[in-house]
């Protein structure tokens, strides 16, 4: 007996029945997780219907596996948890940073078992835990997932990118959309503001058909230039802190060329031997290197010299962002229910930040005080980089189904957005972004 997973990409692929973890798109190597027994949910009760309406027929809802205990996992040495079912997700185009465009670009998965849909492996149900956190703004619009979000320079707007192949501005005040641009590419994986003012993504169909880094004007919404590659992902980006320049892996290669529309191309800076398949890039503060990681790794690099890539010495896997954090050390998130922290003279492992949902984190961010957030389950938590806990959190509205796929920050800290939808059993699926004050964040609850 077998089972059909289907990947977002539209591959299919048949695992035998029995079979645990996850398995791995051929076509665009994402992974794609193995249900299990334990992921039947609970039934979702439809709207109340006025009096006089005719009731439907009942019909099968979806179970889901809600608990308010979290699953137990043995860890490896390194802190890794066994046994999860990885949802491989996008990022972010963050303050420093990097794109969990998510990632990643950014990857993600959903997939159904036979004829029957899976939830995700949220076990929060809405409202967060811990005192109460104010309440979100809600920026509606989207029809799939939202892959990438970043603040513009003043904070006042905010773009998010989505697998409804549109990017949309927001007017952070108002929580209003400015302007909708449907992207001819595809889906946009990542999303970030120039020193002009000016949005870059970048687009795709999500597999090795090549796709588009594109100049936007986010005010009338023309595409004012585009460099199309016509093989391979084109995923990952990176803007250097001054917004001047722009990071991103073309033709199996990181190059960094100017941010401005009209600069002459010139040469770009020597493109480094990059990782196979490189989801998410960011540049560390001083702007002088860059940060990539993928499935299977992560490297630094400095694009100044003619030396290669240094490799993570203690290897980090299913990556959905990296970013550096108040401390120094490199902050790479992960579907395997760790945050990795990097020393980055010797590339080793320090500590994972550990005791996290096993749906995994979704990106990382990183606030002006060296904080680091993440997008996890129905909101975004904040961890100190320096004794790796918990010291807050914020989450969707209380009774909200909503599942975090991708975080930033506003430039100032005191605003941080998640965008959602990779919750295949919600009704209707919540693909809305929510915007918080960071200072209204609520106490991570206490332990037992």
């Amino acid at each position: 007996m077998s089972m059909i997973l289907t990947c977002a990409c539209g591959k299919k692929l048949r695992v035998p029945d029995g079979a645990t973890g996850s398995a791995r798109c051929p076509a665009c190597q994402a992974r794609i997780p193995i249900p299990t027994a334990a992921d039947e949910p609970e039934p979702i009760s439809p709207p109340p219907r006025p009096p006089s309406a005719a009731a439907p027929q009942p019909r099968p809802r979806p179970r889901s596996a809600d608990n308010d205990d979290q699953p137990s996992h043995k860890t490896d040495g390194a802190g890794n948890k066994s046994g999860l079912i990885a949802l491989v997700v996008g990022g972010c185009s963050l303050l420093l940073v990097l794109g969990c465009g998510g990632a990643f670009g950014a990857y993600y998965a959903f997939f159904h078992n036979r004829d029957r849909e899976t939830p995700s492996t949220s076990t929060d149900k809405g409202g967060g835990g811990g005192a109460t956190a104010g309440a979100p703004r809600e920026f509606k619009g989207h029809e799939n997932m939202v892959t990438t979000l970043a603040f513009s320079k003043d904070g006042a707007l905010l773009v998010s990118g989505s697998m409804d192949k549109t990017l949309r501005v927001w007017d952070v005040a108002t929580a209003t959309e400015k302007k909708s641009v449907a992207h001819p590419a595809g889906f946009v994986w990542n999303a970030v503001w120039t020193a002009e003012g000016r949005v870059v993504t970048t687009s795709g169909d999500g597999r090795d058909g090549g796709g588009k880094l594109s100049w936007i004007d986010p005010v009338t919404g023309t595409i004012r230039k585009d460099i199309g590659v016509t093989r391979g992902n084109v995923r990952a980006l990176a803007v250097s802190p001054d917004g001047r320049r722009l990071a991103w892996v073309k033709g199996g290669g990181v190059e960094v060329i100017p941010a401005g529309v009209d600069a002459a191309p010139g040469p770009p800076m020597a493109a480094g031997s990059t990782l196979y398949d490189t989801l998410h890039l960011a540049f560390t503060p001083d702007g002088k290197k860059v940060l990539a990681t993928s499935n299977s790794n992560g490297s630094e690099w400095d694009p100044e010299s003619k030396a290669k890539p240094r490799r993570f010495k203690d290897t980090v896997q299913d990556t959905t962002g990296v970013a550096v954090a108040g401390n120094g050390l490199y902050a790479v998130s992960t579907t395997r229910g760790v945050i990795s922290m990097i020393d980055p003279t010797s590339l080793k492992l320090v500590e994972n930040v550990r005791d996290l949902p096993s749906s995994g984190a979704f990106g990382v961010a990183v606030s002006p005080d060296g904080k680091v957030a993440s997008a996890m389950e129905n909101g975004v938590r904040f961890f100190d980089p320096k004794t790796r806990a918990e010291v807050g959190r914020v989450s969707s509205p209380a009774g909200v189904k909503f599942q975090a796929t991708c975080v930033a920050l506003s430039p100032d800290g005191s605003k941080v957005a998640a965008g959602g939808g990779f919750t295949v059993f919600d009704n209707p699926k919540n693909y809305a972004v929510y915007l918080w004050d960071v200072a209204g964040m609520a106490l991570p609850p206490k332990k037992n």
